[in-house]
């Protein structure tokens, strides 16, 4: 049953608000990451402050989503199920997303966090990895995002 015709509770529609409002803030702190990257060569003092010790820590946001989904299949009164396809492909789509994040962009955004604290040139082979994985994190996040609306399967 799609969301849009399934009557709900106010703790699901506010957690629907909440997983909603957390992809939106996932794709822009991408875009940052991403921007920030980019200008990091060119020795941005903003950029450089964006890459200080911690960094990768808001883009962790993108751990909540799974778990504002879990509570809306259990506050949706039955209308989504776990065995929903697009919970399936959406939960697939984050597990892809996370690897990329913490395999890829995390690692090498902390090894240019400590270039930039020792004072030396980051790596540009590093600044790659961040932008190509960000670029791969937000088209997952996107195809997840349309997948969530069509909800194909259900």
């Amino acid at each position: 049953m799609p969301l849009i015709a399934a009557s709900h509770s106010v703790v699901f529609d506010v957690v629907l608000m909440a997983h909603i409002g957390i992809g939106l803030a996932s794709l822009v702190l991408f875009i940052v990451s991403y921007s920030a990257a980019r200008q990091l060569p060119m020795a941005s003092k903003t950029a450089q402050q964006y890459f200080g010790p911690g960094a990768q820590w808001p883009l962790r946001i993108i751990h909540l989503l799974p778990l504002t989904g879990i509570v809306l299949v259990i506050t949706s009164r039955h209308a989504i199920a776990f065995s929903e396809p697009f919970v399936g492909i959406g939960l697939a789509l984050w597990l892809a997303m996370s690897a990329v994040l913490e395999a890829m962009v995390m690692p090498s955004i902390t090894k240019t966090s400590a270039a930039l604290l020792k004072g030396t040139t980051p790596n540009f082979g590093l600044l790659r990895r961040i932008k190509v994985g960000l670029d791969v994190a937000a088209v997952l996040l996107v195809v997840a995002a349309v997948i969530m609306v069509a909800q194909p399967g259900s």
